[in-house]
């Protein structure tokens, strides 16, 4: 019946519906004013208005200039005001009236300086403003110093039932309890942008009092994280320590306009309630280390150890340069305001503040992971150790996860993309896994209508980045998908400039885009790869099964699939050669991706392929195109750095094309030996970058060296002729004796590092090859 109610009044806030307001929920509420019009009236107050938003307002005691807010395509005129903006101050102001004679009622005392009672109230415009269907949601954060948490819930649930305002907006607005924020401030709280002291009994008691004020999150205040990840954690900052001369630098984090998204019901609240903070707690201790003055390279030295504003824009650069085409979830003014801003806020993250927390940790982030990219191609010399500022990023990773905004889902793809190109990335899944989930919670996974555009748009580019990292690293080291294709129905973004910032503009793009849909725009590379992504889900769930026998796979579901790709690869973005286009928008770099997907999509068939299948032949010539194309694209640019995803891809390819050879040694060409070459030299590349994937790198040198590079003959040696394999009429193996004895033979040359040949292509190679340590769950 709840359930019932609170959607009902969804629907009331957004949609103004008269026959609800005379539902007995709602009329109850109304009745001690509607049924009573010969109260006597108290004060009356009127106000003039000329101009409508963009006019002026007269009254009384009051006489302002109006302007349309930026977000509705206006000036937004300093020092002038708007409708929002004056119902905000009005119901906050009558809200903590009220709030006060509830108190005096009650024998409660409430304190008496200003600064110990605060009321901030925040109201949003939806709706949809072309259809003329707009409503207001309202949020409001009530803090007051020197009274227990559950005295003030008290006094604000009573206050609800006094308070004019609340009983006017009752069922026409949206103020459900997860809009409405109470904090009981400590009586001997520092004040704002004091160092609190360090101590350990300090910060249990800051962490407590932050788990009681904290909004309702997707999975609480309590975060757990996996053991294995805040050990790896606590030993790279144990390195750091010793490393870091001036160790944290106090990034500022001017205020941000965070967008609190809907949260979910309160059984899975509850549920996720039950959650410890022990990995919580170690986690924020492990990465804390102590501040201090010095000069280093490019950085300022006033005791923050910022960063100079020079080497702070080449690492903003280098991160919308190499990492936004691919991953454009980010807007670009919201980083440079962050980032000019850090030396008159530096002290903000410091506070018990999430929102300053969380643009600290995601500053220092998008910092971290340009430093990486720079070090990645050989330009590092901007004095700036992407350890460094992911070690201050994690030092309030716990912020990131509890202030439930947008804001916080973009530093967890942050923490994403960074961890994938880390040398010790332990925890990506973990990390990628646990973002979805947050997206799947608060509802971007599904269509809205009732959203500006801005917020639309916005949304949509987080969640299908989300969606994008999770599909490739799940496929990478064998994990299930977090949520179904059919479950999703989320149109893709919009192919637009990235940088519009206001709903007009947006809706303009819109518009000329439905009428040229093939132009080229700073989003086109991330949408195509998008739509691969979900053709990779499909074949994900449609062959590479566990459940299921690839003989029960039955052969039209395969052909719609392929056809799907062919589509795809003819949908590439076509570009001019002659003006170089980014990396992104290469054929090269789509090609990579089309081959990849071939080899997934072939690959669970591969033990049954004779070299007689068209099948046989195609995942060759794939596997072959897949390093080749690599190689290329890394011979022609710095800006893709290859990664844990690129590092899978190859050897998966080389994998196959020694496979492939052992059941047929006709295969062998210039091209194909230019191909196994390729892929060797992309391994070495990327071992280079990733200590741990020398390993990976080895077994393949192994496997060549015994196979292809063998001086032994075919039937001496690991090789096998096809004249050895048992041949049914559709060019598939009946008995695969010759495939097991291939993979009997793999399994000698690569000692312990064991491939079964039942399940190699859905487990990680990365786990069975023991390239990465795998994530500890029992402790």
């Amino acid at each position: 019946m709840s359930l019932r109610v609170s959607q009902s009044l969804r629907r009331a806030a957004l949609r103004p519906n008269p026959s609800l307001l005379r539902t007995p929920i709602i009329a109850h509420r109304f009745q001690s004013t509607q049924q009573n019009k010969d109260l006597p009236i108290l004060y009356s107050a009127h106000a003039k208005v000329v101009g409508a938003r963009k006019g002026h307002v007269e009254a009384e005691s009051l006489n302002v200039d109006l302007t349309m807010s930026k977000a509705l395509g206006g000036p937004g005129d300093a020092g002038k005001t708007n409708p929002e903006e004056m119902f905000a101050a009005g119901y906050g102001a009558c809200f903590q009236s009220a709030m006060n004679a509830v108190a005096a009622k009650d024998g409660i005392t409430m304190p008496t300086a200003p600064e110990d009672s605060i009321v901030e109230t925040t109201v949003h415009l939806v709706g949809d403003m072309k259809k003329l269907d707009m409503g207001l949601r309202v949020d409001m954060k009530i803090s007051v110093r020197g009274l227990e948490k559950e005295q003030i819930e008290g006094i604000v649930e009573k206050t609800k039932k006094v308070c004019p305002y609340s009983r006017a907006i009752e069922g026409n607005v949206l103020t459900e309890s997860q809009d409405l924020l109470v904090v009981a401030l400590e009586v001997s709280s520092p004040a704002v942008g004091a160092r609190p002291a360090n101590s350990a009994a300090t910060m249990s008691s800051q962490r407590a009092q932050i788990a009681s004020a904290g909004e309702k999150c997707s999975y609480g205040a309590k975060q757990a994280y996996p053991a294995e990840y805040v050990k790896s954690l606590e030993r790279q900052i144990s390195r750091l320590q010793d490393e870091i001369a001036s160790p944290r630098r106090n990034v500022v984090s001017p205020t941000s306009q965070q967008q609190t998204l809907s949260m979910v019901d309160a059984q899975s609240e509850n549920e996720r309630s039950n959650l410890t903070e022990t990995a919580t707690s170690d986690l924020e201790a492990s990465v804390r280390v102590d501040t201090g003055q010095q000069v280093q390279g490019g950085r300022i030295s006033d005791g923050s150890d910022l960063l100079s504003k020079e080497v702070g824009d080449k690492l903003i650069e280098a991160y919308y340069a190499r990492v936004h085409p691919k991953h454009p979830f980010l807007p670009r003014k919201r980083v440079q305001s962050l980032h000019d801003a850090r030396i008159e806020l530096f002290p903000a993250h410091k506070t018990e503040g999430r929102t300053s927390k969380c643009d600290y940790a995601t500053l220092q982030l998008v910092y971290a992971i340009g430093a990486r990219y720079l070090q990645l191609s050989n330009d590092d010399d901007h004095y700036s150790s992407p350890k460094q500022h992911y070690a201050c990023a994690m030092a309030d990773a716990d912020s990131i996860f509890v202030t439930g905004s947008l804001e916080s889902l973009e530093a967890m793809l942050l923490l994403t993309i960074y961890q994938l190109r880390s040398p010790t990335g332990h925890g990506v899944w973990w990390m990628i896994e646990t973002t979805m989930r947050y997206c799947i919670d608060n509802g971007l996974h599904r269509q809205a209508t009732n959203l500006a555009p801005t917020l639309d748009e916005r949304r949509k580019r987080i969640f299908w980045t989300a969606y994008m990292l999770e599909i490739s690293v799940a496929r990478t080291m064998g994990r299930p998908h977090s949520i179904s294709d059919r479950d999703i129905d989320v149109a893709l973004p919009a192919n637009i400039d990235d940088e519009l910032d206001t709903d007009g503009a947006i809706l303009a793009a819109i518009a000329e885009s439905n009428q040229h849909p093939s132009q080229i725009t700073a989003l086109t590379p991330a949408i195509h790869i998008f739509r691969l992504q979900q053709i990779d889900s499909k074949i994900s769930y449609t062959v590479c099964r566990v459940d299921k026998d690839v003989s029960e796979i039955k052969p039209h579901k395969v052909t719609r699939l392929r056809q799907a790709l062919e589509e795809w690869k003819a949908g590439i973005p076509q570009t001019d050669p002659e003006n170089k286009p980014h990396p992104y928008l290469t054929t090269d770099y789509h090609m990579i991706q089309y081959h990849k997907a071939i080899i997934l999509l072939n690959l669970p068939f591969l033990p049954t392929l004779t070299p007689q299948s068209p099948t046989f032949q195609e995942i060759v010539h794939s596997a072959g195109q897949v390093c080749s194309l690599s190689k290329r694209l890394h011979d022609q640019q710095t800006y893709i750095s290859f990664s844990l995803l690129s590092l899978h891809a190859n050897f998966v390819a080389g994998l196959v094309m020694v496979y492939c050879f052992c059941l047929d040694s006709s295969i062998f060409s210039p091209k194909f030996s230019s191909s196994v070459r390729a892929c060797s030299t992309m391994l070495y590349i990327i071992s280079e970058r990733w200590p741990r994937a020398v390993q990976a790198r080895n077994a393949f040198d192994r496997l060549v060296a015994a196979t292809i590079e063998s001086d032994h003959e075919s039937n001496n040696g690991i090789l096998r002729s096809e004249d050895d394999l048992h041949v049914s009429q559709d060019g598939f193996g009946a008995d695969e004796p010759g495939q097991l004895e291939v993979w009997n033979s793999f399994e000698s040359i690569l000692g312990d590092h064991q491939i079964d040949l039942g399940t190699w292509m859905h487990d990680s190679i990365f786990d069975t090859m023991g390239t990465f340590q795998p994530m500890d769950w029992t402790e």
